[in-house]
């Protein structure tokens, strides 16, 4: 019986999106016993504007392994699924849409359920499908048979997921900056581009949970996107407070947009995850997913949110939130309504 395949494509969005996307696949594929493969190309966003996008550039972060030999593919495979997808187009993830495929039927992504269940040598996985889509499809004889989200997640990423020799080696230099033997709270402060997408806390919300938790540790680890955080939180707690030296974002675009060096971004991203790992504790952003990529990497038994506090925005933030979000949407729908009504008379 030749081998079958699940090839994991990128998609445009950050470092954390990519990789729930790629742990999902990682999932699908040991139980549909599918060799993966993994795709970072054309859509893939940490990606210097000059460079060539045909290259895959997972090795770039993480050891490939044998990720990113598709030579057994290309000698083995006749059949692909959806029938879009060949010999000749399987590394161009151009040709999909992002969110919306019905104008390319030749390419809509499958199900959960088509996949483990599909017969073709190939299954091209290109769209994000949730874990809690996939959970109750895994089989009573499966390792990952009734467990949490958290502990699949944690437990594939674990096991598939090895920093390559670069990032290790920055990583490493900066914990020899960490004070040794201290116990050391990890702040994740988010902003930039996710301040579009929901109501986010502040930095002296984080202020208080520090006081009331925390108030006899003297040293701060600072994961930020923002420049404004950044400072603030510099100025609050001078002499305290640890950072790595990163591209930032002073304006509501996205890191991975607004880089001067996107490739630099994205390993800036997963140093900031790694060394958050290491903390004792952690104030993680209730509206980020970053808390999820560290929660991942905790090498602990049981439950990884122990040590977990997720800082969420105040009520009256998420009430603007949601009116600045849904009243023009309403007005919109009364006023193509009215129109309707007045065409009608």
């Amino acid at each position: 019986m030749n081998p079958r395949y699940l090839v994991i494509h990128s998609f445009p969005e950050g470092m954390v999106a990519v990789i729930r996307h790629v742990v999902n696949g990682l999932l699908l594929a040991e139980l549909s016993g599918r060799i993966p493969l993994i795709l970072w190309q054309d859509r893939f966003l940490y990606v210097d504007a000059l460079e060539n996008k045909r290259l895959n550039r997972f090795s770039r972060f993480f050891e490939a392994k044998s990720f990113c030999d598709l030579s057994g593919l290309k000698s083995h495979a006749k059949t692909f699924a959806p029938n879009g997808w060949n010999l000749e187009n399987i590394e161009r993830d151009d040709l999909i849409e992002y969110r919306h495929s019905e104008n390319r039927p030749e390419f809509q992504p499958l199900t959960p359920e088509q996949i483990l269940s599909c017969d073709s040598d190939v299954v091209v996985y290109t769209h994000y499908q949730h874990l809690v889509e996939i959970i109750p499809l895994i089989p009573k004889s499966s390792e990952y048979y009734g467990q949490s989200n958290a502990l699949i997640a944690r437990a594939i990423y674990q096991k598939n997921f090895s920093l390559n020799p670069e990032l290790r080696s920055i990583i490493q230099a900066y914990r020899e900056k960490l004070p040794a033997g201290q116990a050391i709270v990890g702040i994740h402060c988010r902003g930039s581009d996710k301040i579009s997408e929901h109501a986010l806390a502040t930095p002296g919300a984080y202020i208080k949970a520090l006081a009331k938790r925390f108030s006899g540790v003297k040293h701060l680890f600072l994961a930020t996107d923002s420049e404004q955080a950044f400072h603030f939180f510099q100025r609050k707690f001078s002499g305290t407070i640890i950072a790595i030296d990163c591209q930032r974002s002073s304006t509501s675009l996205g890191v991975h947009f607004s880089a001067k060096n996107r490739e630099e971004a994205g390993k800036e991203f997963l140093v900031d995850a790694y060394l958050l790992s290491y903390c004792k504790w952690h104030l993680g952003n209730h509206g980020s997913h970053m808390s999820y990529l560290v929660q991942a990497m905790l090498k602990t038994e049981g439950e990884p949110y122990e040590d977990f506090q997720h800082i969420d925005a105040p009520f009256s933030a998420k009430v603007e939130r949601l009116l600045k979000s849904q009243v023009p949407n309403a007005a919109r729908r009364l006023k193509a309504c009215l129109l309707s009504c007045l065409r009608g008379r």
